[in-house]
């Protein structure tokens, strides 16, 4: 079984997505289908700048050529810490047109088209000041070092 190249310096995909790709792969291999199956996907990190995301979609869309799905597009979200463990809907108005563009989205692949580039901005606009994102981003983690009684770690750099 051969690897998928997907290692990057940049943002990539979590090992067991990968391992999932993979499976697909192998599993569609010995299939004879003339019925084109279609992908889309959502990709999300904890960065507040969706850039962050483009080796990961890149990564999705030579997936899809290579195992003959026909790719329709991938929306990327940033400040994905953001949400917590809450729904889009108990997030309210900060998430707006991160709805907005998802129903977008599900419209046209619901009729076999591409993401279209209003959902893609839409999901992509940053919900909150970048400001506002790094005080909470950093605060959680404080807090986390704090359950843990790790404070005093928490700036610590062992691989320098």
């Amino acid at each position: 079984m051969t690897k998928f190249s997907f290692f990057s310096k940049k943002l990539c995909l979590p090992a067991g997505v990968i391992k999932a790709l993979e499976l697909i792969r192998d599993h569609r291999k010995p299939l004879k289908t003339s019925k084109r199956q279609a992908i889309a996907v959502i990709i999300n990190c904890g960065f507040p700048e969706t850039q962050h995301n483009v080796v990961a979609a890149a990564i999705c869309k030579i997936f899809a050529r290579d195992v003959g799905f026909e790719w329709k597009g991938a929306l990327t979200l940033g400040m994905g810490s953001a949400f917590g463990r809450k729904t889009l809907e108990e997030r309210g108005g900060m998430v707006r047109n991160v709805i907005k563009g998802f129903d977008i989205a599900a419209a046209a692949l619901t009729k076999g088209e591409m993401i279209p580039e209003e959902a893609i901005e839409l999901v992509g606009k940053k919900f909150m000041p970048y400001s506002l994102y790094t005080k909470m981003v950093n605060l959680f983690w404080n807090l986390r070092a704090k359950k843990f009684d790790a404070r005093k770690k928490i700036k610590d750099r062992p691989y320098l």
